[in-house]
């Protein structure tokens, strides 16, 4: 599967081994028709994502427990500590951390990132990051 709309070229992904474009947008879907009528997709590349599609289905539908009911505050719980377990940023050399205006006056930002962000997107490009408070307990 693909990242949102990650997919440049569909056709191509789908001989590579990309079975599924999120989102299959129309533009995609019409470029992969064409190249399939072409001949330059062979219908068995196209039977081995649908294949796999397939049996992925049947997979995630045997293992389903439709009476099962989610504890969401203890994932919640769960996955803020897992989140602040497996998060390094900075260490905290010389008890620089937090940066308060008044001691740290400039910082100096490096790299490509720094010269071109990437800013853009949804989802994981749009999320807040979640501090816990370590004194809290």
């Amino acid at each position: 599967m693909s990242d949102w709309y990650g997919i440049k070229d569909r056709p191509a992904s789908l001989m590579a081994g990309n079975d599924l474009a999120m989102p299959e947008t129309r533009r995609d879907k019409q470029t992969l028709l064409a190249a399939i009528e072409s001949g330059e997709v062979p219908m068995a590349v196209v039977d081995r994502a649908c294949q796999r599609m397939l049996t992925l289905l049947d997979k995630v539908q045997r293992h389903r427990r439709p009476n099962t009911q989610a504890d969401f505050p203890a994932h919640h719980t769960l996955s803020q500590q897992l989140a602040a377990e497996s998060i390094v940023l900075l260490k905290n050399d010389d008890d620089l951390l937090p940066l308060r205006p008044e001691k740290t006056r400039r910082i100096a930002v490096l790299g490509k990132p720094a010269q071109e962000p990437v800013i853009q997107g949804s989802g994981c490009a749009t999320t807040v990051p979640y501090l816990l408070d370590p004194s809290a307990g």
